[in-house]
């Protein structure tokens, strides 16, 4: 607070004495106005040294601004300088970028020539192995691999395969089944000489879309225990000639193995194996294999209905699909999502889908050991599903004679 001025600057007052009522007043109004003076006087002084005051803080502060001003206007400028090299790295990234990705492409490109061409090495010192080797172990053609760090040295279980699957004690029973032009016969003739020294035609059999089978017909092989192909009549979709539940009664014995698809009255068969004695159980079949061209992928959509309806039929046999003529693919992409493919179409898991040259091949060929590698696991496979569908046959024959053995002793009770 502004102190009061000092004393001698207050104006002298001259008090009279008092002479009367009149003089009382000229006194009383004289002191007022001194009053009066000395608050007018305190009062400029008083904003005057708060406008000083407030000046001088007004100054102080706008040099500081000043000074934060000056500040913010380097910062800035770091700031525009960051962002343009930032700009410069993330140019000159972007350019190695480029650089990168062209170098991997042309990378992978002569990765998979190389691949391709280790491939066609090694296909070439195999079969020269096969070729030049005198070895010769117990299963027939695939026994003549050297190399027995190789997959196929599990083969040598193959000749002898009921310690493998126990419970198909005499034979297995195995359906082939395919479209015309799908190589059903030829797959039969390599399955079947994977158990021989060279190739040997079984069946009649033509790479074309020719019908070449006209009846069904069994077929042996050499295996121990013996292992059972029913070479089919190949599927016609213009001629569906197993529709109408045929199919079915041939998979589960109804149908005679040898009965004419084309010609055959289906009435009089099905009595023919009725009156013959032999139950179905002897007849039926214990696992399914459908072959396919590759090319049905690219048939109308009424003979892929066709096809996954018979194959839905085969469901309880569990069946292999596979697919044939892949050595007429030259796209390595195209043949990648050929299992893919196969798989949405017919309904059938990927790993039951193998993919197959399926043409007769000399000992001496390139490609003879990978076609005799994928042949062996879909025997393996097929005899693995027969294997358990026997289970499950078996296990349902005992269930149904446990149901059957109280009756025939109440009948025997009620007689006695």
């Amino acid at each position: 607070m502004a102190e009061l001025p000092p004393a001698e600057r207050l104006p002298k007052l001259r008090v009279q004495p008092a002479t009367g009522p009149h003089t009382t007043q000229y006194q009383l109004d004289q002191l007022a106005a001194a009053v009066q003076s000395v608050h007018m006087r305190t009062s400029h002084d008083v904003g005057g040294i708060a406008s000083a005051t407030s000046a001088s803080a007004l100054s102080d502060r706008c040099v500081q601004l000043e000074v934060d001003n000056g500040f913010l206007r380097e910062e800035v400028g770091n700031l525009k300088r960051d962002v343009s090299r930032l700009h410069a790295t993330i140019d000159a990234l972007q350019t190695r970028n480029r650089t990168l990705t062209t170098a991997l492409y042309n990378l992978s490109t002569e990765l998979r020539a190389l691949a391709a061409t280790v491939r066609q090495q090694r296909a070439g010192q195999a079969d020269h192995q096969i070729a030049s080797s005198k070895l010769l172990y117990p299963l027939g053609r695939i026994g003549s691999v050297v190399d027995k760090s190789d997959v196929l040295q599990a083969h040598l279980h193959a000749m002898s395969w009921k310690p493998k699957f126990p419970l198909v004690a005499d034979a297995a029973r195995i359906f082939v089944f395919g479209l015309c032009g799908s190589g059903v016969s030829t797959l039969i003739n390599n399955l079947t000489s994977l158990f021989n020294e060279t190739y040997e035609a079984v069946a009649a059999a033509s790479r074309s879309n020719d019908r070449v089978t006209t009846n069904n017909t069994l077929i042996t092989t050499h295996a121990k225990p013996e292992i059972k192909f029913l070479d089919s009549v190949s599927l016609s979709v213009s001629r569906d000639d197993y529709s109408n539940g045929v199919l079915k009664a041939i998979v589960t014995g109804e149908l005679p193995h040898n009965f004419s698809v084309l010609t055959g009255d289906v009435a009089q068969a099905l009595q023919e194996a009725e009156d013959s004695g032999i139950p179905a159980t002897e007849r039926e079949m214990h696992a399914a294999i459908v072959a396919i061209s590759y090319g049905v992928r690219d048939e109308n959509d009424k003979v892929k209905s066709v096809l996954r309806t018979h194959i839905h039929e085969l469901n309880d046999l569990h069946p292999i699909i596979v697919i044939t003529n892949v050595d007429q693919i030259t796209s390595p992409e195209e043949l990648a999502i050929l299992s893919d493919q196969f798989e949405r179409m017919t309904g059938i898991e990927k790993k039951r889908i193998f993919l197959l040259n399926n043409r007769p091949m000399e000992n001496d060929e390139p490609g003879f050991l990978h076609q005799c590698k994928t042949l062996y696991e879909i025997l393996m496979a097929t005899l693995n599903t027969a294997d358990l569908n026997h289970r499950k046959l078996n296990d349902e024959r005992s269930t149904k004679r446990k149901k059957i053995a109280p009756a025939s002793s109440v009948a025997s009770s009620l007689n006695s």
